[in-house]
């Protein structure tokens, strides 16, 4: 500050001022030499009062001439800012000091200390350095790096500090947050009937209950946390036509959520399909994160479309004979590849036991399950049953009524009632029980030959069977 001690000092030097005991007195009146004599003790009193105000201004302390006024950081209306090309503004401000004093910006931590002491400054480096002139404010812009290196996501401590030369430094401190990881989501669930029935919707997923609302919770690294206030933070959803699905959102704060009630709930048949949800997401620093999850809608059962085995195909009620390898089913749904084949099940009973219960009754169950494996074919929505022992046929010891029960379950977990098919498992030729014509008596069979001497207009044959039917 000695350049101002020299301009002060060049201010309020005293001019030299007439002896009033000598000149002054010299061939005048006594009337002009009192008049002369109080002129000079005014001159004399005011040359006093400028001495006494510049030995004042000189012996104040040269830091009051370089004060650092205020300090602010600022990015977009907060302290928090991403980094790269979103910056951080640091504002400060000295006082109308003449002096061009060199400054210093740094970024660094605050260490807390124990015993009641102020957090020790450890400094991570110099964002600018400079000299700032009289009254002049600096503004200065930080890319949250160091030497080219950025610093790792986190709170920091801005100091600035404006030395003047003398003993004391001007320091002020801000506190900033940097941030430049985008948020997450980390939950998102569909909410039917009741708050409790929640299922989660994931890329691809399946719901078969009536979808009323989709909350979205988000999270973020920093607790700065979602900005639920910025406009662009919301939800969409569309369906297979893209057509937007109407709704009303609403934020809460306490578990950075959002919920998009439907204004419609899906909950009909005509509304199955696939939709796509669009969840855009923004945390206080600015970042960004879309997410697109599609997932279908379907609340109608899967079910069964036919039955065969590798004798060909199977009604209700059909006869099967000679060797039996696999019994199998084709499903159907009313969505394109909505059959889960490794849910469904296929599987075969042999012929019905009849048990004597309690007051001789006949008590009829089911038969016995017939060993096998379960193989699925996507391509065809079929799945078989291949037994481990096949039905060989050579004669009637396996012959029997068997049932094969078909359950179909599709992706959304949409089970359909069992069904049974029941088929005749007869390897016993019938025989030929009666001959004779149309308007005669019956012809003996016994006899290789018979021989009948009336006319014949056609024959009437009767056969039994000797296995089942």
């Amino acid at each position: 500050m000695s350049k101002n001690k020299y301009i002060y000092g060049a201010v309020c030097k005293s001019q030299p001022v007439p002896n009033p005991g000598a000149k002054l007195t010299e061939n005048l009146p006594e009337t002009k030499w009192r008049a002369a004599q109080k002129q000079s003790i005014k001159k004399a009193n005011f040359l006093f009062f400028q001495i006494f105000v510049s030995l004042v201004i000189l012996m104040m302390p040269t830091t009051l001439w370089a004060d650092l006024i205020s300090l602010t950081v600022d990015s977009g209306g907060d302290t928090v800012f991403r980094g790269g090309v979103d910056r951080l503004r640091i504002i400060f401000t000295v006082d109308d000091s003449d002096d061009e004093d060199p400054y210093i910006v740094e970024v660094g931590e605050s260490v807390p200390q124990g015993n009641n002491d102020p957090p020790r400054f450890d400094s991570r480096g110099v964002i600018e350095q400079g000299v700032v002139s009289a009254n002049e404010t600096v503004n200065v812009l930080w890319d949250g790096t160091i030497d080219g290196a950025k610093l790792p996501d986190k709170t920091y401590t801005i100091r600035v500090t404006v030395d003047d030369g003398g003993d004391a430094k001007e320091v002020l401190y801000a506190r900033a947050t940097l941030d430049s990881s985008a948020p997450r989501v980390s939950n998102v669930v569909a909410i039917g009937d009741t708050p409790d029935t929640q299922t989660p919707i994931t890329d691809g997923g399946f719901i078969k209950e009536p979808l009323h609302s989709i909350k979205v919770t988000g999270a973020d690294d920093r607790e700065e946390g979602i900005d639920l206030g910025n406009r662009r933070t919301t939800v969409f959803l569309r369906n297979e036509q893209q057509v937007v699905v109407r709704g009303n959102l609403n934020y809460n704060a306490e578990d950075s959520s959002i919920t998009f009630t439907l204004v419609n709930p899906l909950d009909i048949p005509s509304e199955n399909g696939k939709y796509t949800l669009i969840l855009i997401l923004i945390d206080k620093a600015g970042n960004v994160i879309q997410s697109v999850r599609e997932f279908t809608f379907d609340n109608v059962e899967p079910s069964l479309k036919r039955v065969s085995t590798n004798r060909g195909g199977l009604i209700p009620g059909a006869g099967v004979s000679q060797r039996l390898n696999y019994v199998e089913a084709v499903l159907t749904d009313n969505l394109e590849d909505g059959i889960d084949l490794f849910a469904s099940r296929v599987r075969l009973a042999g012929p019905q036991e009849t048990t004597i219960g309690e007051n001789n009754a006949s008590v009829v169950s089911d038969g016995p399950a017939i060993p096998g494996e379960q193989t699925e074919d996507s391509e065809s929505d079929k799945i078989r049953w291949s037994l481990l022992t096949p039905l060989l046929g050579r004669d009637d010891s396996q012959d029997g009524e068997y049932t094969i029960k078909v359950v179909a379950v599709d992706k959304a977990g949409n089970e359909a009632e069992p069904v049974p098919v029941s088929f005749l498992y007869d390897n016993v030729a019938p025989r030929l029980d009666s001959l004779r014509p149309i308007s005669g008596e019956s012809f003996d069979l016994v006899a290789e030959t018979v021989y009948y001497n009336l006319p014949i207009n056609g024959f009437v044959a009767t056969f039994a069977d000797a296995g089942i039917g």
